[in-house]
């Protein structure tokens, strides 16, 4: 376990040791990539209030009383049961009417 540590300790150091040379060296590969990149500057004084920039996407709820679900789901089995009977018994509902 210790060599492992070991190993991974000294594995940092190099990486960083290779790091900083290439820096103390001015490595012209790495101004270049440096100079490509834009870097996008913030404006902090200029930003709006935290309270607008999270107000703004929220969605809309509708918010139901317990008594009006209750209502909702009692109309909507009664409307499955009578389509569920509607289809079952359709043959002898359509000779009840006829007869009438």
């Amino acid at each position: 376990m210790s060599t492992q540590l070991e190993y991974k300790e000294e594995d940092q150091a190099n990486e960083l040791r290779t790091l900083f040379q290439d820096i103390e060296e001015g490595n012209e590969n790495d101004e270049e990539l440096f100079a490509d990149q834009t870097i996008n500057e913030i404006d902090v004084l200029n930003l709006p209030p935290r309270k607008e920039v999270h107000t703004k996407n929220k969605r809309t709820k509708i918010k139901l009383s317990k008594p009006l679900l209750r209502f909702l789901f009692t109309v909507i089995i009664v409307i499955a049961g009578l389509g569920t009977a509607i289809y079952v018994w359709q043959d002898e509902i359509t000779t009840l009417l006829h007869k009438l």
